[in-house]
Formats: structure tokens, sequence, C-alpha cells
């Protein structure tokens, strides 16, 4: 049987990749990731506190410095730890802006021995072996790895050729290890 499937992009898929994309890493990796985005914050906030602060020279001129400074720090601040407390969403963001707009809807068909991943712009096609370093499921979706940061999400609801029971079991045949389901 062949097995086919659609997935159209969305924050919400995306998010999920992230989400799994950081278990892949590792905590300590993601950890160090996250945090250097509240370091980064806290730096530019005291940058800012330091601008504020700073003392003018006896004509003034320094005060314009100043506030530049104390300005850019509070806006470097906010976006640094807006994005340690919003991460998932974020990259989520970031990645469904970097998709061109007709490249949004994906259509998958799992061959004998290649996956066929193609939109409106291009068609790719790997080997599993090639492709696929790690698949994982979760309760709406398939998440096929190439590497720790790119990849591509099936939705469970888009499966159209096959089903998700048969097309698990293909993976893990194919790929000579179980697909792992992880609760996100």
């Amino acid at each position: 049987m062949k097995f086919t499937g659609r997935t159209t992009y969305s924050l919400e898929n995306l998010r999920a990749f992230q989400k799994m994309s950081a278990r892949i890493r590792g905590r300590r990796q993601y950890l160090l990731s996250r945090g250097s985005y509240a370091a980064a914050g806290i730096i530019f906030a005291a940058i800012a506190i330091w601008g504020i602060c700073g003392i003018p020279d006896s004509s003034g001129s320094d005060r314009f410095w100043n506030m530049v400074i104390a300005v850019l720090g509070v806006w470097m601040a906010f976006q640094m730890l807006l994005t340690a407390v919003t991460y998932f969403d974020f990259f989520a963001h970031r990645a469904l802006r970097s998709i061109p707009a007709d490249a949004h809807e994906n259509f998958f068909s799992f061959e004998e021995d290649h996956v066929v991943v193609s939109n409106r712009t291009k068609t790719y096609s790997f080997r599993y072996g090639d492709m696929v370093d790690t698949v994982y499921e979760t309760e709406q979706y398939f998440l096929l790895f190439i590497g720790w940061r790119n990849g591509y999400v099936l939705e469970k609801s888009g499966i159209d050729g096959g089903d998700v029971d048969g097309l698990r079991d293909f993976l893990a045949r194919k790929l000579k290890k179980d697909v792992p389901y992880i609760d996100l």
C-alpha cells in the first residue's frame, strides 16, 4: 500500500515541531539556547539603566547619547526577554515567515524506498536512510526530522492514502526502529 498525505503549515504545527526539536537537542542545549536570550535581555536592561543614570558633563552634551543608549537598551532588553518567554512561538513564527506562501501546503508520498515531499514550488525526494534522522509521533502529527532543526510535519488528519497505524508500521519497518509516541 502506498501512503500519502498533506499538511498545511501553521503556527500550531510548527510550534510542535519546535518543541520536539528542543527535545532532540537535549535539555542542556535547549536551556542554554533559551537562557542566552534571557541573559542578553538582562545585559541590555543593565545597559539601559546605565544610560538612564549616566551623568552628563557640564555642557549637557552627553545627555543625548545617554538617552539613545537607554532607549536602545530598553528596546533590546524587551526583545530578548520576550523571545526567552515566548521561545517556541517566536521560532514557529520565524519558521512560518521563512516558508514562501505558495509552499505552505506540502504533499507527502511514502514510496517503497523513498519519500516524496512536494509543494507548489518544489519537489524533494529522500531515501528513508538519508532523509529521516528521527521520526516522532504526537497526538496530531508525525514529525520527520533531518537533523535536529529541519524536517517536515505530517498532520495525521491529512493522511489520505492509508491510515495512521499503517503509516507508523511502514515507517518503523523502513527505519528499522519504532516510531516513538511523545506527548508535547
